[in-house]
Order: C-alpha cells, then structure tokens, then sequence
C-alpha cells in the first residue's frame, strides 16, 4: 500500500519553543547491541505477473553509479538495479522501509517502521538494533559512522558505528525528511512545519512560519553550507539562501514528497499525480515522467513519485513511486522501466481480468498479461466466462458482452433498480447478475430471439454484493449487512448470516466473506440455509472468494491478505504484496490468481497431478 502519508503529517504534539535549543541527549540511553544477520527470505507461493519487476509501492531510492541502484518500499521490498535489470532482493523482515541511504557499495542502510534498520554490507544483509520502535521515516548519513535516521513523535536517532544514540530534539511532531553535509550540518523536516536543524551538538528548532504558515514538509535537500531546500503540501518548496527563507512557486499545488538536485541550477521536487518540476535557476518548469496518470473513479492511490536520485547535471535520474513506479533516464528525457498497466483489476476469470477505466488484459498461452483496448471509461467490477469462449464484463455501466475482437453493451430492462453490477456468474450461455438496491438480472445466451437481459424479482432491497451456485435456477446471492437469498427454481428463500456483516463475494461450494474478514460456510443443501462460522470477523476486508479442486477455497482481500480454507480450517497464506486484492479465480490444474489495485496480478503456478494445494 501507499504511505499513509496525510495521516502522518497531521500528528501533533508538544514542542520547543522556535529557535530554542534543546539539551543533549544522555548517553546512557545508546543501543549498543550487536547486529543480528538476516536469515535468507523465504518467498511465498505467489509472484508477481503484472506490472513488473513487481507493484508495491516504491517509497526511497539511492544510487552509487547509474548501473548501483537501490529502491525500498512496502512489505520489505527491496529492489537493486545492476545496470541490465531490476531485481528483487528483498532482505527478509516484511516492515515498511521508507528510506534508504548509502555509505559505499558495500555499506547500505535501510530503514523503515517499528524501529527498523538494515545495513547491506555487500554481501549479506544485517538488523541493526535501534533499542526503539518508533516508524523511522528517511535516513542520512556523512559516513558509515555518522548515520541519522528520523521518525515519528519527534525521535531522530545517531548512528556511531557501534550504537544508536536518541537525540533530543524538544518536539514530539513527526520528522519526515533528514539531509545533511557533514556531521555539523544536518536538517530534519516533518508535520506541523517541523523544521530543525544540527550543528553537531545539539538540535535547534527553526522557524519558518512566516513563510510557510500553514505547511507540513516531507523531504529537505542540503544543497551546501546555508543552502537548503524544503518541499511538502500543497507544492510548498522553502529555500534557504543568504541567511534568508523564501517562499519559491514551482508551478503546483500538489504534495511534493521529494526535493533534491546537484546544484542551485538543478533543483527536482515531484510528488502526488507523477508531478515532477525542474529549477535551472532562474525558473521552475515541468518535466515529462514519461508516465500515463490513469484515471481512477473509484478513489485509489495518488499515483505519486515518492522518491528519487540523480547522478549529475545532465545524467541519469531516477525516480520511483506507488504501484511500483521506477521511471528513469539522461536528464529529462524519463521513461518507464515499469510495465504492463497499472489501473485497478477488480475482477478475474480464467485468462481475462478487468477494472478500473475500462481496462481488460489477457493472459498469454506464455502466461504473460498483455492488455487489451480499453471499454468505454466505465469500472468493470465483475467477471464471467461463457462457454462459448466470450466473457460478460459488469460495473458502474451495466453488463457487457465481447471477446477480443470486441465488445457490445447489453440494455437494461427498463424498471430495474438503478445502480453498478457487483458481481456476475455465467454457466455455459447463461448467466445471473447481481448488484445495487436489490438489483438481479438473467443472461440467456441460448435465447431463439437473442441475447439480452431480462429481470428477475429481487429479494429484498438490500444492494447484492455476491452471486454463485449450481446453475442458473439454483444459486445464492449475498450482500448488504448479513443478507443471504438462495433461489431454487422460481422462488427466493432468505438465509442471512448472524450478525449483520456485509458480504462481499459467495463461491459455488457456499463460502461466503464479508467486509469485516468473517469467513462462513453454508451447510448441506442450499435450501438448508444453516451458515457456520469458519473465522469470526475482526480481521482485514475479504472482497473475493474461488473454490479450487481439492475441496477447499480461496479468499482475498485488503492490505493483500489471502486466506486458504480447508474443511473448517482457515490458514493465512503470504500474497506477495500489500496490495489491495479484489478477486481470485482457481484454474482447473490448481493456478490461483490474484488481481488487485494498481493493476496488480499474482500467481500460484500450477500444481502436478497429485500434489494436494497447500
């Protein structure tokens, strides 16, 4: 997931007074315990099928050469660049690393939340104990035994080469942002217009309200000596200069979540939207990411640029961002060395996914997603598969019909509820669709007088989330606050669930999941309508669910949780990602696939013949 980084900047707490000095930390608060090496990392069964090298937000890059590039990011991610590639390295622990910053090659720092630090030494990663657990945000060093790392409620820690020393700095507001150029001059910048500055003794608090009154800062570049740079919200960019704060418009009003440059003529900021704005000092201009902004109507990620590194006035820039952003090139000529599309994937069946902005891929017989031309603008929230080899595709603009040589919309009997499609479910030509304000439609591809949609009487007024089953005249539909209708022929019969939990998807076998993480299974026949608790809820959201071949079922949901059913028992399985995931479909040979925000599709390859899923 992105950072979550507007509630961050809005914590607040007590503070030194501006341009107070505050006392030196006691020494006998120093970690000063020996690094733990870091066993190898164990991957799970997932990996990453679009977009690719991987999707997880990218929040810091660091670069020693062109061809020695280091990005972190969400869940532990851990990038390297070797001049060909990007390859995955992550190092182990699956906390948020938001800062990474190098001493040489074989000397990398990382940081990230619960107190986490890491150090690379070439060869073999190592945890460094901090003695705190406060989420440290950006780190910064003169040298391998001058570190500074920075988080929130107003800690900043000093790295010696042998312990972490806390530094007081007369403030509990967060610190988001630290950059220095030498072990006497050194900047931290966060929330609340938290500015402070280092001398090499003691931290003072600096006030830039009269300038910036209402800002909270997220990134600071000390260019030289009495030369800084602060950017933050609301395209807020600070300089210091002759002893002097001013206020500089670089052409937005966007969160700029990054400021750097190689001198007062070659000064970056990027942030939210791919914004990103160049200073040749005598004027800010924009740059091309080389990055399209897809359009997200249903409220996603802000598509931000959340860290970068430059080699030098006219060489390569790299920058990196949500949905694993890495855009990269000489100067300003920036292309993605990202690909495959990155739209929200709401739904999957067999080798067709789709979602947000009309998006659809297809998978390959090589098992590459490729995608296809865009239907229309609309959200595609749900998915089916004809036997015919066709697909329906449902959302925001009601329920298509196509293949990849092209789609047509299905009109809407007149009098149905107004509202999306949420869920579809297709068996051989026919089909049920189901949706808002108690909203059920049939699909009769076998029709004499031809394909359409015809209503069925809706069951309640409840908006219907979910539908599967047996066939088209013997299936449930779930939704809204517990709501659970079996139909058997030309009847409904209501079969809630206790509690009230909105149900968001049902499979074929009678497993439904809900918005609160519950897991329930229907017991015996349908028409028994007896539910069974298999996980209570209180855990993350669960948007989808698929039956698979050995009896069991998969479930996905919010922050990339995955859960496998196995006759009562509920097991969490590692998805790879922190990602949102909003559906999953289980092929016949056991390939499970997910599919998610920022276009995000993992698989589980195949299982041979006779190996049970796991």
């Amino acid at each position: 997931m992105a950072a979550p980084l507007v509630a961050v900047l809005l914590l607040v707490g007590c503070a030194t007074p501006q341009g107070e000095r505050a006392a030196k930390p006691e020494a006998d608060t120093a970690a000063c315990a020996p690094a733990v090496p870091l066993p190898p990392r164990v991957g799970g069964p997932f990996v990453w099928r679009n977009p690719l090298p991987q999707g997880d937000a990218l929040l810091s890059v660091w670069g020693f050469a062109p061809d020695h590039l280091w990005a972190v990011g969400d869940r532990g991610r851990v990038l390297r660049y070797d001049g060909a590639a990007w390859q995955v390295a992550d190092p182990g622990p699956r906390e948020y690393l938001a800062g990474v910053w190098g001493a040489r090659p074989d000397d990398l720092f990382v940081t990230g939340y619960n107190g986490k630090v890491l150090r690379f030494d070439g060869g073999r990663w190592w945890d460094l104990p901090t003695g705190v657990t406060n989420d440290f945000n950006g780190i910064w060093g003169s040298g391998p035994n001058d570190v500074f790392t920075v988080g929130d409620r107003g800690v900043i820690l000093h790295y010696d080469g042998t312990c972490w020393r806390p530094q007081v700095t007369g403030t509990t507001d967060l610190f988001f942002g630290v950059s220095g150029t030498g072990p006497t001059d050194v900047w931290a910048v966060g929330g609340r217009g938290n500015v402070a500055h280092y001398d090499g003794a003691t931290w003072t608090t600096v006030d830039v309200s009269a300038v910036a009154p209402d800002a909270h800062f997220v990134s600071v570049w000390a260019q030289a000596p009495g030369e800084v740079w602060l950017a933050g919200t609301g395209g807020t960019v600070l300089r210091l200069h002759g002893g002097r704060w001013t206020r500089a418009d670089a052409g937005t009003d966007a969160l700029l979540h990054w400021v750097w440059g190689t001198g007062p003529k070659d000064v970056w900021v990027a942030g939210d939207g791919a914004t990103v704005r160049r200073f040749d000092g005598t004027a800010w201009r924009p740059v091309d990411p080389g990055v399209e902004v897809p359009a997200d109507p249903m409220g996603g990620a802000e598509h931000a640029v959340r860290g970068a590194w430059r080699a030098g006035p006219g060489e390569t820039t790299v920058l990196v961002g949500d949905d694993g952003l890495i855009v990269m090139g000489a100067a300003e000529a920036l292309h993605t060395a990202r690909t495959g599309p990155v739209a929200d994937l709401y739904a999957v069946a067999g080798a067709w996914a789709v979602g947000g902005g009309g998006s659809v891929l297809f998978r390959d017989t090589q098992a590459q997603w490729h995608p296809l031309p865009p239907v229309g603008r609309e959200t595609f929230l749900a998915l089916a598969l004809l036997a015919d080899g066709r697909v329906l595709a449902a959302g925001t603009g009601g329920v298509w019909i196509g293949s990849a040589r092209g789609w047509r919309h299905l009109a809407v009997p007149e009098g149905v509820p107004e509202g999306p499609v949420f869920a579809l479910k297709a068996w051989d030509r026919r089909a049920v669709a189901v949706g808002a304000n108690g909203l059920v439609l049939a699909f009769d591809g076998t029709a004499i007088a031809g394909e359409a949609l015809s209503a069925l009487p809706a069951p309640g007024g409840e908006t219907l989330f979910g539908v599967a089953g047996a066939g088209p005249d013997d299936f449930v539909a779930v939704g809204a606050e517990g709501a659970a209708y079996v139909r058997r022929g030309d009847a409904w019969r209501a079969v809630p669930i206790e509690g009230g939990e909105d149900l968001y998807a049902v499979s074929d076998a009678g497993v439904a999941v809900g918005a609160l993480g519950g897991i329930y299974r229907m017991e015996g026949r349908m028409e028994a309508g007896a539910w069974r608790t298999l996980a209570a809820p209180g855990g993350f959201a669960l948007n989808a669910v698929a039956d698979d071949s050995g009896g069991g079922a998969w479930a996905v949901g919010d922050f990339g949780a995955v859960r496998l059913v196995e006759d009562d028992a509920v097991h969490e399985v590692d998805s790879g990602t922190g990602r949102t995931l909003r559906g999953v479909a289980v092929a016949p040979d056991g390939r499970v696939t997910l599919v998610g925000d920022g276009g995000a599709v993992l698989e589980r390859a195949p299982v041979p013949t006779g190996v049970k899923i796991k």
